[in-house]
Parts: C-alpha cells; sequence; structure tokens
C-alpha cells in the first residue's frame, strides 16, 4: 500500500479516482443521457484528467505510472472481460503522459500533441488490429467483394473510402486540438469556480435513484461473434476460390496469439499487480458510486446550458467537484476512544436512544460479541465460538465475515434513510490493514454528508485518523459522550 500511493496527494489520487471512473463507468452513463460522441467524450476525458494528473503531481512520472497501472487494474476487475484494445488505449495514454509531460512539462503546446497522438492513436487502433491480424489482402479482398457486388472499380472505391477515411482522421484531430486548447484553459480556471455549498447539497436531494439497467454487453458480444464467424465464411469462400487457403491459416495463427498474449500475459500480469495492491483498487472501485453521483450533479449543474457548451460544463464541474469540493464542510466526526472493556458500546446504546442514528453498535452479549442494527434493531452474531469456513481471526477472537457484507448494507440503508449520524463501532487493525470494514468507513468519508460517530481504541486513534486522512473532528470519552447525551 505505501509502495503505491506514498508519493500521491489526495488531489492526484482523486483525479486516479476519476479515470478510473471514465474508464468503468463514465461511457456508461453518457448512453444514459443520450449524449452524442461518446467515444470521443471519453477519450478527451481521459486526456484531460492525464494532464491534471501531471500538472497537479508536478510531472512526475512515477505518479503518472501508477496511475495507469491502478486504472488498468480497475478497468479490469470491473470488467475483465475488456477486450485488448481496451487496455492497449489506457496503457498508451498512461505511458506517453509519463514521457510527454516529465520531458516538456505541462504547457500548451505539449498538452495539444498529447492530445493528437492519443486520439490518433484511439481513431487508428482497429485499422491496425485489422491490418496485423488479417494482412493487407483482407482490404484487396473488400475491395474485391465490393466491387464485384456492385460493379464498380476499384479505383473509384480507393477513392472514395481514402476521402472517408482522411474525414474520419481529420475530426479525430480537430476534436484533439479543440480538446488540447480547452484543458489549457480548464487548468487555470477551475480552481476559481465558486459553487454555493447549499445548492450542490440541494441538487444531490433532488437526484432520485435510478433503477439499474441491465446491461446488454453479453447480448452484444455473442451478436458480435456471430456476425464476425458469418464475415469469416465469406472470406474463406472467396479465398478458397483462389486458392488462398494459407491466408486463411495466418488469420487462425495471428488470432491465437493474439489471445494467448491477452489472457495469459496481459492479464496475469494486471491480475497479479491488482493482488498486490488490492486495497488501494478496492479503495478506488468502492468510490465509483460518489463519482457517478458527483456526474449527475455535475450534469444538473449544466442543465442552463445546451450542446456542447452543456457537456463542457458538465465535465469542468465533474473535475471541480472530485478535486476540490470539500463533503465535509459542516459535518461532525466524533472519536469516541477508550480500551478495551470500558463500556464504549454500552456508551453508545444509550446515547443512540436521542439521536436520529443508523449503523452498527457491537455489544457484548452473553460473553460473545454480537452485530447491533439500529435501523432495525436486530442482533446478528458477530463473534464465532471457533474458527469457521466463514470465520476471520484476530488475535484470539473469531469473527464472522458475513457481518461485514451486513455492515455496508446497514450503513447503505442508513444513508438512504438520511439519518443525522451513523456510527461504526468500531475501527480496528483490520480496518488498517484494508479488510473488515474498511472499504465501508472509506465509502462513509467519501461520499456521507451528515455526522459520523467512529468508535476507536486508544492506542490506535493516531493511527485511523492517519490512514483516513481525517480532519475537523473531536475525540471524545465514554463519560463526555454520556454527559452530552445528558446535557441535550
Amino acid at each position: 500500500m505505501e509502495s503505491t500511493t506514498g508519493i500521491q496527494t489526495q488531489t492526484t489520487l482523486r483525479l486516479i479516482y476519476l479515470w478510473a471512473f471514465a474508464e468503468a463507468g463514465l461511457g456508461g452513463l453518457l448512453h444514459l443521457y443520450h449524449i452524442p460522441l461518446t467515444g470521443l467524450i471519453v477519450g478527451g476525458f481521459s486526456i484531460i484528467i492525464n494532464v491534471f494528473l501531471a500538472k497537479y503531481s508536478a510531472n512526475n512520472y512515477k505518479v503518472l505510472l501508477q496511475a495507469t497501472l491502478l486504472v488498468l487494474s480497475v478497468k479490469f476487475m470491473m470488467s475483465s472481460q475488456t477486450p485488448l484494445g481496451g487496455y492497449i488505449a489506457v496503457a498508451f495514454q498512461g505511458l506517453l503522459a509519463a514521457f510527454i509531460f516529465p520531458v516538456f512539462k505541462v504547457n500548451r503546446l505539449s498538452i495539444i500533441i498529447y492530445s493528437i497522438i492519443v486520439m490518433l492513436e484511439s481513431s487508428l487502433q482497429k485499422f491496425i488490429m485489422v491490418a496485423v491480424i488479417f494482412g493487407k489482402d483482407f482490404f484487396e479482398t473488400i475491395l474485391s467483394i465490393i466491387s464485384e457486388t456492385f460493379r464498380i472499380e476499384k479505383s473509384s472505391i480507393d477513392d472514395v473510402l481514402m476521402s472517408f477515411f482522411l474525414l474520419y482522421i481529420g475530426l479525430y484531430v480537430v476534436w484533439a486540438i479543440g480538446i488540447g486548447l480547452w484543458t489549457r484553459q480548464l487548468l487555470s480556471s477551475v480552481s476559481g469556480i465558486k459553487i454555493h455549498k447549499d445548492l450542490i447539497r440541494k441538487t444531490i436531494d433532488s437526484i432520485e435513484d435510478k433503477k439499474t439497467i441491465q446491461s446488454t454487453r453479453k447480448k452484444r458480444r455473442y451478436l458480435l461473434i456471430f456476425s464476425v464467424f458469418c464475415f469469416l465464411i465469406l472470406i474463406v469462400l472467396y479465398i478458397t476460390k483462389r486458392a488462398e487457403l494459407w491466408q486463411f491459416l495466418r488469420l487462425i495463427l495471428v488470432i491465437a496469439f493474439f489471445y494467448i498474449l491477452n489472457k495469459f500475459v496481459i492479464k496475469k500480469q494486471i491480475s497479479r499487480y491488482t493482488k498486490k495492491n488490492n486495497s488501494v483498487i478496492a479503495d478506488i472501485i468502492y468510490s465509483l458510486p460518489g463519482l457517478t453521483l458527483y456526474s449527475k450533479v455535475a450534469w444538473k449543474l449544466a442543465s442552463d446550458h445546451s450542446g456542447i457548451k452543456r457537456i463542457k460544463e458538465f465535465v469542468t464541474y465533474v473535475i471541480w467537484l472530485t478535486i476540490f469540493y470539500e463533503k465535509d464542510q459542516n459535518r461532525k466526526i466524533l472519536i469516541l476512544n477508550g480500551d478495551i472493556q470500558t463500556g464504549k458500546s454500552s456508551a453508545l446504546m444509550n446515547w443512540i436512544k436521542n439521536k436520529n442514528a443508523g449503523g452498527i453498535i457491537t455489544p457484548t452479549v452473553n460473553g460473545k460479541k454480537q452485530l447491533y442494527n439500529i435501523l432495525t434493531n436486530e442482533y446478528q452474531p458477530y463473534e464465532l465460538d471457533s474458527a469457521a469456513e466463514n470465520s476471520l481471526v484476530v488475535g484470539n477472537y473469531f469473527l464472522d465475515q458475513s457481518a461485514f457484507i451486513e455492515t455496508k448494507k446497514i450503513v447503505t440503508d442508513s444513508i438512504k434513510q438520511k439519518k443525522e449520524w451513523i456510527i461504526i463501532d468500531e475501527i480496528g487493525k483490520l480496518e488498517l490493514d484494508g479488510k473488515g470494514n474498511h472499504e465501508t468507513v472509506q465509502y462513509l468519508l467519501d461520499n456521507f454528508n451528515e455526522n459520523l460517530l467512529l468508535v476507536v481504541r486508544t492506542s490506535l486513534v493516531d493511527k485511523v485518523i492517519g490512514k483516513y486522512e481525517l480532519e475537523n473532528f473531536t475525540i471524545i470519552s465514554n463519560e463526555e459522550l454520556i454527559n452530552q447525551n445528558q446535557n441535550e
């Protein structure tokens, strides 16, 4: 964990989260809102994020390379069936940024050069892959099929296709130059944006929960495979007529090579990196719902505009919300500290009687820790008598791992019910190691706007504050909690 994030500031980490969100979810969100030119927008968005990463990391190539590896890992975790081209595009963007910006710094020329090269790679990738896989005779075969089918001279087809190709490339280049110029402007202007926190809060509250749209990716994949299969049959029928079966054999070998390269080399290496940095990658994935909310807020804030202007405002607001918006401006964070078996949970059970609270408390009942759901007033096992299949060993204790899943659900329900306080009892060594309720705690700190009460034993308070970068908190004892309750 330290090796991955030690040289990163909070701002660069947030930008990495945003890049991962762009790769893992922004495209689908843009489709949801029926925004045109989604491919160009996602590519342009990735360019903007990499430029900001270079700027806020002081052109540190290590941060840019680490960001690339983390985003590749998130892409792998979120969709392990991503084709080779998806990984190549992300790797190309990151590696190019790690080369250009440390050498030439972040300026107008370097940004435009970077934008053009990235968009050219995006536009040409499929053509290059087709040429590598099928060979140059593939294009000749296509031309011959079109010529014989429609009775058109090959030279005429060449001219038309070349015109379309140049128009296609020109569109990407013009888009890249526009993105580059705008990104340079955005770097200097985004920090000066002023949005009243009450407007953001009201916008968040006004966004209704959307039903999850089931992915049609599998259906599309099967349709694509069927289409490719039919197309290959057509090609085989044509080339066998000319006794060129060796071309077909070459095709099979090249496809097999890329399959092995993707599955057993690239994905295997990404999988290793993912396991090594599992905690920080889990943090990124867990932050995606919050970034989805930010994108919806940004789209609403930009509703006064339309077309390209609205898209520009949308991107600007998303970046501003990610980097500069502090969600905990009015939030209280109480850290209830004390040693083991000093009555912290008992004090909490009394404290919540006068509070609109949600979350969990872990009191001792009949000598064993139980998980108490504040919302439903129900208990479930937390500490087990002995090691079991679904247990986690912590010192001399055996904890039920399903309790951590239940905690996440309870916290989610508490947020939906807009509780004023959410309680987590407790944050300990497991969470410091990125296990237990770590993901739930990180999600609360990143996405929850109301008050938190976190239970931490005295010896771990400083470590918890450091790990979660807590600010504007108050440390209280059992006695202070009880007195506070009596005075209200």
